[in-house]
């Protein structure tokens, strides 16, 4: 028998004859139950808050250096149009688009996979916000 299926015996679900379970009783069928569903969770597959992008991903924008109290030219903005692989084995991947500093022109630029853990946060209206 499951501790599911001990808990739910344990609770009276109808009118006839009621049983009634000590405190320790109730405890341990708690604790069974707690471990069975810890179990269940830990034999889930990845969901999708497990999904935590590894680098920049094509139609988001980032900024890097907002603290909230930075100067607007102390600040970057990025906008990634496309990600692929260097073509120099081991080189990594590069992350395309546009980037300005500030409030200054946008500039096209390519972004190496190392840059993408120094700072840089996901604005993107719905895209979550890391940094």
């Amino acid at each position: 028998m499951s501790a599911r299926d001990r808990i739910q015996d344990m609770i009276r679900t109808d009118r006839g004859d009621m049983n009634v379970y000590s405190q320790p009783e109730v405890r341990d069928a708690l604790d069974a139950y707690r471990a069975e569903v810890i179990a269940e969770l830990e034999e889930r597959p990845a969901t999708e808050a497990d999904d935590t992008p590894d680098f920049f991903q094509p139609g988001h924008t980032y900024i890097k250096g907002q603290d909230g109290y930075k100067a607007p030219e102390q600040t970057w903005t990025f906008s990634c149009v496309a990600v692929s692989d260097h073509p120099r084995e081991g080189a990594g991947r590069r992350a395309f688009g546009f980037m300005r500093q500030g409030i200054g022109s946008w500039d096209s630029s390519a972004i190496r996979e190392g840059e993408y853990d120094r700072g840089w946060a996901d604005v993107t209206e719905g895209g979550g916000r890391r940094g």
